[in-house]
């Protein structure tokens, strides 16, 4: 009799432990689902503002080559002059890494999985979100005010900017070369975010492969 209640203890101890593994194991499949679409929906909204910022980027080209080749303002060059001071700003989606920090990384029994999602968010992400947005508020700081009052913008949608005074922004270097300078900017934005695009990717294929076994 002893040695039956003993049996008994240990196949209830053992179904408790194998209920416990599976919710767990039901736990991380939901959180490493909602990571997975979070870094989906961030990777669309990169890709959203490399175009974006590729604009700004030829607004600025076009209206460095027009002020350098002193050609006729136009419609064209006016919407392009209305969009100098403009970025690509981007916000990552955190929710899902952040209910996985606050129940437990170790949540994620692959190793080389948790490894990844860590070191993308505490680590990549840094480069290509929160250090260029720091660099974005200083940069924007020196040029903006300047460009500000140099080009009048239109009250309605500011979809059109024209000069003060076009003859003297003509030969105005400092402004030119805020105008080269953001182009350099812009080119360095995009370059980490196109890194930050396969650090993602390389995730969301991992996350994949995880959810697939």
């Amino acid at each position: 009799e002893i040695i039956l209640v003993v049996i008994g203890i240990l196949i209830a101890l053992q179904i408790n432990n194998w209920n416990e593994h599976k919710k767990e194991r039901n736990l991380e499949v939901k959180i490493l689902g909602e990571i997975q679409a979070n870094l989906k929906r961030d990777h669309a909204n990169l890709i959203m503002k490399i175009n974006e910022t590729e604009g700004f980027k030829l607004a600025n080209h076009k209206v460095l080559d027009h002020l350098q080749q002193r050609t006729p303002l136009n419609d064209s060059l006016k919407f392009y002059y209305s969009r100098l001071n403009a970025y690509g700003n981007f916000r990552a989606i955190t929710a899902g890494y952040e209910n996985l920090k606050s129940i437990g990384l170790n949540l994620i029994q692959n190793d080389t999985l948790r490894s990844s999602i860590s070191e993308l968010y505490d680590y990549h992400y840094f480069h290509f979100v929160e250090d260029i947005i720091h660099a974005l508020e200083q940069f924007r700081a020196n040029k903006s005010k300047y460009v500000n009052d140099r080009i009048y913008l239109d009250k309605e949608g500011f979809t059109s900017g024209v000069p003060y005074d076009l003859n003297k922004l003509q030969n105005d270097e400092t402004f030119k070369g805020y105008l080269n300078s953001t182009l350099v900017f812009h080119t360095w934005m995009n370059e980490r975010r196109q890194r930050g695009l396969e650090h993602i990717e390389y995730v969301v294929q991992q996350i994949e492969n995880e959810l697939n076994k």
